[in-house]
């Protein structure tokens, strides 16, 4: 009965293994840092873009973002949505997501439709630019092309969609896909005091070193951000599978047992 158990649980984590997440895990490593209670928010900016631009220098790596959440991690943060002209639409809410410019391409996110940010792209008007997902896309503008369309909700400006994106295991793996709105970090007046550094690397078996110049980098750069967290999207993604692993583990040993006593 154990063997049977841990045989249904290997084919429920291979399972897992095989849902795509919607981005590229491999050779991405992950820094989380926290800045300082008395950093502004010009500040924190100023500091992420320092050090974005020192990583992307470092040897082998291909680009370098930040984000205020990364994927797999819980959902969170989200606006409430009102699309001008769709009154008969209901009170919805969709998640947001800051991030910079090349945050896509870190991470491996692809791109459906238009274009993603810009290193033009600013706030003019009261109206900024933003990226959503093919959730939202489908969700909002069913049939239509939303390439142009405005939506409003969230940072008091008016919220023009310059392009669509691939939908991301933004909570759960398991999750249905949400709507999702992403924000470039330069037109978007709000940032918390924490935000997650990625960088992706040109080949594997570089991520132990990649971790460390990046804590470095963010203590010589920015010595008012402090370094939380070290990790890669494989590991994220490895512990989104987690539990299920774990207890396939436990079962297999205990199965072993079974099968020598």
């Amino acid at each position: 009965l154990i063997a049977s158990g841990a045989a249904l649980l290997g084919r429920s984590v291979a399972n897992l293994y095989a849902i795509d997440p919607g981005l590229d895990v491999e050779n991405v490593t992950v820094v989380d840092v926290v800045a300082s209670a008395d950093v502004t928010g010009a500040e924190r900016r100023q500091a992420l873009a320092a050090v974005i631009a020192e990583l992307e220098q470092l040897p082998g790596v291909t680009s370098a973002a930040a984000s205020v959440k990364i994927p797999l991690r819980g959902g969170g943060n989200s606006f409430g949505i009102i699309v001008p002209g769709r009154q008969d639409q209901p009170s919805a809410t969709t998640f947001f997501r800051v991030a910079t410019r090349d945050y896509f391409e870190t991470m491996g996110i692809q791109l459906v439709a238009g274009r993603g940010f810009d290193i033009s792209d600013r706030a003019a008007d009261g109206e900024i630019p933003i990226v959503i997902n093919q959730a939202l896309a489908d969700q909002y503008f069913p049939g239509e092309n939303p390439l142009g369309r405005v939506v409003e909700g969230g940072f008091q400006a008016t919220q023009r969609i310059v392009g669509v994106v691939a939908n991301v295991a933004e909570g759960a793996l398991t999750d249905d896909p949400q709507p999702a709105r992403y924000y470039l970090l330069d037109t978007a007046p709000w940032w918390g005091q924490s935000a997650t550094l990625v960088l992706r690397s040109a080949r594997g078996g570089q991520e132990a070193a990649m971790l460390d110049a990046m804590r470095q980098t963010v203590q010589r750069v920015a010595p008012r951000f402090a370094v939380q967290n070290t990790t890669t999207m494989s590991q994220v993604f490895a512990e989104a599978v987690g539990p299920v692993r774990q207890v396939m583990s436990l079962l297999g040993l205990m199965s072993a047992l079974a099968l020598i006593l």
